[in-house]
């Protein structure tokens, strides 16, 4: 039960990037605001997608909590996980929210999406802040030899890759995003399942 939320990262996140209206290319704001229009797909895939990064805090400090007497290093991982984290929270939260808000409101939702670097900064951060931090509790995890054979390669392999995934401005990114979600949250879920 305690690995839970480390199951729920990738299975959340998958459902998100589902449901959400896949956009050709995120540099035309016009795709992405007539994607906004399937107002529920829209804001129920941003919403499930900002909880698996909600919940990839609580595995951060699974995962930390495990590691702290081998590896004291680990809580570094996960102070660059959280605030990562928490950007992508904010980030899909705003995404999922903001063009329907301003649609409401009588505006066009392009007007959210030519938000300039307001929009992209804060994935762009959050993307990194969270790399770092999955990739140091993913080598803690390794050195503290819970992550063993093939896992461990397959694990460091997708952490590396899934912050430079997340920088593709093409929405069938996204599906690699989850693909690679599964391929780094899974095998860390089943390294923990002894005394955690």
């Amino acid at each position: 039960m305690k690995r839970l939320p480390i199951f729920a990262v990738p299975v959340l996140l998958a459902l998100g990037v589902l449901l959400i209206p896949v956009v050709d290319d995120y540099a035309d704001h016009g795709l992405a605001a007539a994607a906004s229009l399937e107002s529920t797909r829209w804001f129920v895939g941003h919403l499930l997608s900002a909880m698996a990064f909600g919940s990839a805090i609580l595995a951060g400090g699974i995962i930390a909590l495990r590691l702290q007497r081998s590896e004291p290093l680990s809580w570094l991982g996960l102070a660059f996980l959280a605030p990562g984290a928490v950007l992508h929270v904010v980030g899909l939260g705003a995404d999922g929210i903001a063009p329907l808000a301003v649609r409401t409101g009588g505006g066009l939702p392009d007007a959210y999406f030519d938000g300039g670097f307001w929009v992209t900064g804060v994935f762009i951060s959050g993307a990194a802040l969270f790399g770092v931090g999955v990739l140091l509790l993913v080598l803690g995890l390794m050195r503290a030899d819970l992550l063993k054979g093939g896992a461990r390669y397959l694990t460091f392999a997708a952490a590396l890759a899934f912050p430079a995934a997340e920088a593709v401005p093409y929405g069938w990114a996204l599906f690699l995003v989850a693909c690679l979600a599964f391929c780094v949250w899974i095998p860390i879920g089943l390294a923990m399942r002894e005394g955690v």
